[in-house]
This record gives C-alpha cells, sequence and structure tokens, in this order.
C-alpha cells in the first residue's frame, strides 16, 4: 500500500492520502481536546459528565478517521490518479491531432493518434483560451504501451501532483466538518 512508483520514486497517492488523514486526524483531536473545559470536577456528577463528553470526543476522533481513511481510498480507486501514475512509468508519448473543440468555460476538444499501427482517440481540456485548439492543432499525448486506449493529452505528472493535492485537502476537510457538526449538535443537545 505505500509503495513508491517505480522508475520515478514517488510516493502512491493513497500513501499522501493517509497521510493527510492521520495529519487531519492530529490537528482535529486537538481542536477538540483544546474545546474541552479543563476546569477540576468536584462532584462526582461533574465527573461523570466529563466522562461523557471523553468518550464523545472520542466516538468523534474515530469517525474523523475512519470517514477521512474510506474517502481517501475511495478517491484514489475511483479517480483518475492511478491513470496518471502509470502513465508517468509506463507510457509512451505520440502526437494528436484535435479532430473535434467545443468551447464553454474551458477548451474541451477530441484528438486522434496513432500507436503501434493502429489509430486511437481521446478526450482533453484545458482553461487555456478555447482559439488555441482548433482542429488540427499538434497536442502531446501521453498513453500506456500496453493499452493505448488508456491515453492524457498533457502532462500526466502535473495532472498527478493536482489531483493528489485537491483529493487529499477533500479528505481532510469533508469528513472534518462532517464529524465537526454532528459533534457540536450533539453538545448542543446535551
Amino acid at each position: 500500500m505505500f509503495s513508491r512508483v517505480a522508475s520515478r520514486g514517488r510516493t502512491s497517492p493513497l500513501a499522501i492520502h493517509l497521510l493527510a488523514c492521520f495529519l487531519g486526524f492530529y490537528l482535529f483531536g486537538c481542536l477538540v481536546v483544546r474545546s474541552q473545559p479543563n476546569r477540576a470536577f468536584e462532584s462526582g456528577r461533574a465527573e461523570a459528565r466529563r466522562s461523557t463528553r471523553t468518550l464523545g470526543m472520542q466516538r468523534s476522533v474515530v469517525a474523523f478517521l475512519i470517514l477521512a481513511v474510506a474517502m481517501a481510498v475511495a478517491l484514489y480507486g475511483l479517480g483518475p490518479a492511478r491513470l496518471y501514475a502509470a502513465l508517468q512509468t509506463n507510457g509512451a508519448t505520440a502526437q494528436g491531432v484535435i479532430v473535434a473543440t467545443w468551447c464553454g468555460k474551458k477548451a474541451e476538444f477530441k484528438y486522434s493518434f496513432s500507436a503501434e499501427g493502429h489509430s486511437y482517440t481521446g478526450a482533453g481540456a484545458s482553461i487555456e483560451e478555447c482559439s488555441k485548439y482548433k482542429e488540427g492543432t499538434l497536442v502531446p499525448v501521453v498513453y500506456l504501451v500496453t493499452d493505448p486506449t488508456q491515453n492524457f493529452s498533457g502532462d500526466p505528472g502535473r495532472a498527478y501532483r493536482n489531483y493528489v493535492l485537491v483529493s487529499g485537502i477533500a479528505s481532510i476537510l469533508l469528513p472534518g466538518f462532517v464529524v465537526l457538526a454532528f459533534h457540536l449538535r450533539k453538545r448542543r443537545h446535551a
């Protein structure tokens, strides 16, 4: 699970996600612990309330950890990070030709390229001006040697880093907000 990508020496996205989750777990735990009152409780009833709060805090931290790890694993398994990593290690390059373009908030295009005597197609997008992506324009394409239908126009290393950064932040923030909302709601009703 914590293996490195073979020829590049980069840490896998799942390992980065899990490290981000543990960092979030630590920060969330510090936040919740500091939010608890630090007074000495004199009666047995107050001591029981403190035990209940501590148990609630522990449940919240465990829930956060479970949600964060589950989200990291899901984003790794369902997202394009594995393709980007494979393209970095086992990818070959080719020149693609844009065959169709759609302009909206970003430039979207369909391209065609040849690999090992066969023709393949793919789709790409860019936030650059749409006028740069006219039909017939050449675009760099990286494809898997073992399966050229798995291809990407652009730099898979950059896409990999961007995906890992965004999904790592999401793996920490979303579970943190969910658990914090339940924790605060529970404290209000107690």
